[in-house]
């Protein structure tokens, strides 16, 4: 049995397919490709991004395929599409930035960067 190519070909859509997609959306959104596929979390990127999540799903891509295609995790596609799912995370993310110890590693944090900008720490004995 002959191997499958994993990403672009699945449900028979071809690598052709999926590059037209993003470049149409990158276009749309006058983002760059290279912008578009980036860390960016600028806000129209943002928003190029999640366009193409939406016409990849309506193209017949699974979620998986989705995250591997604009080159991020499997989880985003769900995020971007379920409302309840992303609610929930924002609550969990929320919580999780409350909890106590994460507030002292934060105020920590901050406090060796204002120290190393005051320049009364030396860079090597800062912690961050």
């Amino acid at each position: 049995m002959p191997r499958k190519p994993s990403i672009g070909f699945e449900w028979g859509a071809e690598v052709g397919e999926v590059k037209s997609i993003v470049l149409e959306i990158c276009r749309q959104h006058r983002v760059g490709p290279e912008e578009f596929f980036s860390v960016s979390r600028k806000k129209w990127v943002l928003e190029a991004r999640i366009a193409a999540i939406k016409a990849l799903r309506e193209a017949g891509f699974g979620k998986a395929a989705v995250g591997r295609l604009i080159r991020r995790s499997a989880y985003i596609a769900r995020y971007w599409e379920d409302e309840e799912y992303r609610a929930k995370r924002r609550v969990e993310n929320r919580e999780r930035a409350r909890l106590p110890e994460n507030v002292a590693k934060r105020r920590l944090r901050r406090q060796q960067e204002r120290q190393l900008r005051q320049g009364t720490t030396a860079p090597s004995d800062a912690v961050l």
